[in-house]
């Protein structure tokens, strides 16, 4: 696996996206193909047979682990294609995390660029180095924007925890009034579907929700 055109790849693709995707990797869907990728970057080396294939990785724990994060945003973050030489189609997350994995120097210049960002508040890629100090409102514009993003995450998130907080003071009130944490009561306690449309209705909850708080504070409460 060549490191060095591994990353030229990379910054290809994030030169070009706004035009359409780059000649050597295919697009679908807003997606991008692994295999050309693969292919690319193995250059002169590659075989149908090595390890470094789009299959391989996406056999580890870790690229399950990371579709499924993205999955729970609601995106559909991969598409394979049916056949015998099907072609695998991602999302460009997973298109830098397959890249960290071929290469050793892309993923060190990933955790180097990520720690500039933490360390500084701000990366500059080396592809920017002279727009940036040609243009550099640009930039800031740029970052404000990503600022802006990230304070109304984190405002969204504040008032989902602040909703959600008198529900869950009541559902710890309740357990409490019950005895449920008394494991010589917790044996004994109601299925949670008998508590759960009289209860649930003075907490606020589902039904359902709070049939599987109950099941999990049952478990907690019991557990050796």
């Amino acid at each position: 696996m060549r490191n060095d055109q591994a990353i030229e790849l990379i910054d290809e693709i994030n030169i070009h996206t706004k035009n359409g995707g780059i000649p050597s990797i295919s697009r679908a869907e807003g997606r991008y193909c692994l295999n050309d990728l693969h292919k690319a970057a193995s250059g002169a080396s590659w075989k149908a047979n090595d390890k470094n294939q789009p299959k391989d990785w996406l056999a580890t724990r870790q690229a399950a682990d990371l579709i499924g994060e993205i999955s729970n945003s609601g995106n559909s973050p991969i598409k394979v294609s049916a056949g015998r030489n099907g072609v695998t189609y991602v999302v460009k997350e997973l298109v830098y995390a397959y890249a960290m994995w071929i290469s050793p120097k892309f993923h060190l210049e990933v955790i180097r660029a990520y720690d500039r960002l933490v360390t500084d508040g701000v990366a500059v890629h080396k592809n920017a180095v002279d727009d940036l100090l040609t243009n550099p409102l640009k930039y800031l514009e740029a970052l404000m924007g990503q600022a802006k993003a990230l304070q109304a995450e984190k405002e969204q998130l504040e008032a989902k925890v602040e909703e959600d907080a008198p529900k869950v003071e009541a559902f710890e009130e309740f357990i409490d009034s019950s005895g449920l944490c008394n494991r010589g009561h917790a044996a004994n306690c109601p299925h949670p579907f008998a508590l759960s449309r009289t209860s649930a209705a003075s907490l606020g909850l589902s039904p359902r929700t709070f049939a599987r708080l109950w099941s999990w504070t049952l478990t907690t409460c019991t557990a050796p």
